[in-house]
């Protein structure tokens, strides 16, 4: 069901949210809060009007550090569960920040949060696993041809004393 899923998806990025507000460093630089709890005032204060009606643009200008979401994950039974009911399997869930984080940049955008869960849903599939041994396939080819190139180049230009 459609509407369950994206209550489910709001409830983690409501837990999200909350624990981004919250976030302490200590001087280890290790993440310090207090438990993790479902807040109405602290959404409303990140412009949030109720848990099922965020605007684009709030969620567009909201990311969340890998931290961030690696101390949910790790410390929050309430994200669990709500990954647990968004179909996320167990073994997904502890590498979630590095999943998500497509460009490596250590932040992860809410829009990169619910495009990423969504195509993590479920167990994988023999068509995935061919998927993307098609695409490295594809992409060995063409940094083989990238190099054949580039040391066909190198041997004709003039070397260098």
């Amino acid at each position: 069901d459609k509407r369950l899923w994206h209550k489910n998806m709001m409830k983690f990025i409501h837990i999200m949210f909350q624990c981004h507000q919250q976030v302490k460093y200590n001087v280890e630089g290790d993440i310090e809060m207090d438990s993790l709890k479902l807040d109405p005032q602290i959404w409303q204060q990140g412009g949030y009007t109720e848990t099922g009606n965020v605007s684009l643009e709030t969620l567009k200008a909201t990311a969340f550090s890998k931290d961030v979401i690696d101390h949910v994950v790790e410390t929050s039974p309430e994200a669990l569960q709500v990954l647990a009911d968004l179909d996320i399997e167990p073994q997904d869930c502890m590498r979630l920040s590095d999943t998500l984080d497509r460009t490596k940049s250590g932040d992860i955008k809410v829009m990169e949060l619910i495009e990423g869960i969504s195509c993590l849903r479920g167990p994988a599939r023999r068509s995935d696993i061919v998927a993307v041994d098609l695409m490295m396939r594809s992409m060995q080819a063409r940094v083989d041809e990238l190099w054949l190139r580039h040391r066909r180049s190198s041997s004709h230009s003039p070397q260098q004393h």
